[in-house]
């Protein structure tokens, strides 16, 4: 899980992101909490993390929605989702768990928080056959 967290703050650096991620993994699974009638931003993002994970989630609320952001400041920077995808393969290599959590992360991000990004994950995912 680090490596994803890391993975993140490299391409953020390597396109001149100010956002920094950094994660302590705690032991357990961390919980999501129920939603209210209007869920924020933050609640819907955590949701679809979950939703999405095909894997126990050993990292907390916060800083996935970090990671979140940063995917964010990333796409918002001019990254492209070959950008994100051959950097997050050649961080983290062929840990399936680690890439799963990478793409949830994505995934997540380009449909609640920064929905305006969606086509370049849909668009360019096809493109590069990412």
């Amino acid at each position: 899980m680090k490596r994803i967290i890391a993975t993140v703050a490299a391409i953020a650096a390597l396109t001149g992101c100010t956002r920094v991620v950094e994660v302590e993994v705690p032991t357990e699974p961390a919980q999501t909490q129920p939603s209210s009638n209007n869920p924020t931003t933050y609640e819907l993002y955590i949701d679809a993390v979950y939703r999405l994970s095909r894997y126990p989630i050993y990292v907390s609320d916060s800083d996935l929605y970090s990671g979140g952001l940063a995917v964010c400041d990333l796409l918002a920077g001019g990254a492209t989702s070959y950008d994100l995808a051959s950097f997050a393969v050649e961080t983290i290599g062929d840990d399936e768990i680690a890439l799963d959590m990478f793409s949830t992360i994505v995934a997540a991000a380009v449909t609640t928080i920064c929905p305006e990004y969606e086509y370049k994950i849909a668009y360019e995912g096809v493109r590069y056959g990412v």
